[in-house]
């Protein structure tokens, strides 16, 4: 016979509404006997097709728990909608307990974010000011974001929440950088995909898609038409010259303040165009950084892709596959956007396709990127003599191999070749 224990009677429904979302019902059960698992039950109540983060907080007495929830590596699960949920935790996973019963355990769940999960630009209107017409939204259109409208005239970012991920990937992960002939012991040094705690004290928007051709020209015509042809697909990835010169302009070197951006170059014409007020008076569109790429690609996923699978193989992998055009038996050419799998945030071709520029720049040939275990809040790699490159790319294209493509693999030297693009990011300005 199967039942149920309750645990503690301070399962919380902590479901202050953000918006028009809130969560109720929670409820912390452990199946009997005991397995040693924790089920937590909750339901969301929020409009059709509006979609929320949530935040989970375990505690037993006042002290709080460390979560995992399977590939997760934090409490927050991205992108619900509307209905009733079980997530399982695994006590023994994460803090090493299993104890028959936690008689003080509670467990609270709330709704993360608000209203403004979405941004949406109008590249072909006018507020009447001279400015781009915004919108902010939690809910997708009827068809989703992932057709020709939002690929071309509009674009739309996705709101990435403050918080801390774990940057880089395990000494045994197939295809990591510069372990294979010296071992772990040389691996334990920095590295390029070092593991270290990186935190974001803001919050910041990322583009859904990468920037698209058609979306590139139409910014690029208000400084007085377009530096680059337009391909027979307008929304496939703008790849044809980008580098960070081309996007910053060419003396922005000579700048005072990194990063810095000319008036007439693409960011300068592009932040222009916006009024923005409120919790976005100081943000500016800009490239992410690095780390902002990495932890915006994972979604709260620590293994190699984004799908919750670790790597395979080093060339053509299954598990790669279905999130990312890259070199198998597809390959040839960028591709439209939107064409594979998306990750927990809704943002698709993170791993493949084009190399995503980013706005940390290192030294020639520098692989000595990050140190093991150091935290990091809110990091930019800057090297002031070598400005502006090598600049560092994420991602992978579609001519690179699998072991290219994981969410902790960096490469420098994205110099404007046919395979790098960009992903648009607003971000807080940055002192």
């Amino acid at each position: 016979m199967n039942t149920q224990l309750i645990l503690g009677v301070f399962a919380l429904a902590a479901g202050a509404a953000f918006a028009s979302a809130t969560v109720k019902d929670v409820k912390v059960t452990q199946n009997w006997p005991w397995n040693g698992k924790v089920n937590i039950d909750y339901t969301i109540e929020a409009p059709a097709g509006a979609l929320v983060d949530i935040d989970i907080v375990l505690r037993n007495g006042t002290r709080r728990i460390d979560i995992g929830w399977g590939a997760h590596d934090a409490s927050r699960l991205y992108s619900q909608t509307a209905g009733t949920y079980r997530v399982t935790w695994d006590p023994a996973k994460t803090v090493g307990n299993t104890a028959p019963v936690w008689f003080e355990f509670t467990a609270e769940v709330t709704v993360a974010n608000n209203n403004d999960m979405f941004l949406v630009i109008d590249l072909e209107g006018d507020d009447g000011a001279g400015h781009y017409p915004v919108t902010f939204t939690d809910t997708p259109p009827a068809g989703g974001w992932n057709t020709d409208e939002y690929k071309t005239t509009k674009l739309v970012m996705r709101r990435i929440p403050a918080g801390t991920f774990t940057m880089g990937s395990p000494y045994d992960e197939i295809g990591r950088a510069n372990t294979s002939s010296r071992g772990p012991e040389y691996a334990k040094g920095p590295r390029t995909e070092a593991l270290h705690p990186v935190t974001f004290t803001n919050f910041f928007y990322v583009g859904i898609f990468e920037m698209t051709e058609k979306q590139y020209c139409l910014i690029e015509g208000i400084g007085g038409g377009s530096t680059v042809a337009v391909a027979n697909y307008a929304n496939g990835v703008i790849t044809n010259g980008i580098d960070i010169l081309s996007l910053r302009g060419a003396n922005s070197k000579t700048q005072d303040v990194f990063p810095a951006y000319e008036a007439d170059s693409f960011f300068g014409r592009l932040n222009t165009k916006f009024a923005l007020t409120g919790k976005l008076a100081n943000y500016v569109f800009d490239l992410p950084s690095i780390s902002q790429a990495e932890y915006a690609c994972r979604a709260g996923t620590t293994t190699t892709y984004y799908n919750g699978f670790n790597s395979s193989s080093l060339t053509n992998d299954v598990n790669l596959t279905p999130l990312a055009w890259y070199r198998n038996a597809t390959w040839w050419r960028t591709r439209t956007v939107g064409g594979k799998l998306p990750n927990a945030f809704g943002l698709y071709d993170t791993l493949g396709n084009a190399n995503e520029l980013c706005l940390d720049v290192v030294p020639d040939g520098a692989i000595l990127w990050w140190q093991e275990g150091v935290p990091l809040v809110e990091p930019i790699l800057y090297d002031p003599d070598h400005w502006p490159w090598p600049s560092v790319v994420q991602g992978g294209d579609e001519e690179q191999i699998a072991k290219e493509c994981r969410a902790a693999c960096k490469n420098s030297g994205g110099s404007g070749g046919r395979n790098v693009g960009f992903r648009l990011a607003l971000v807080a300005r940055r002192k």
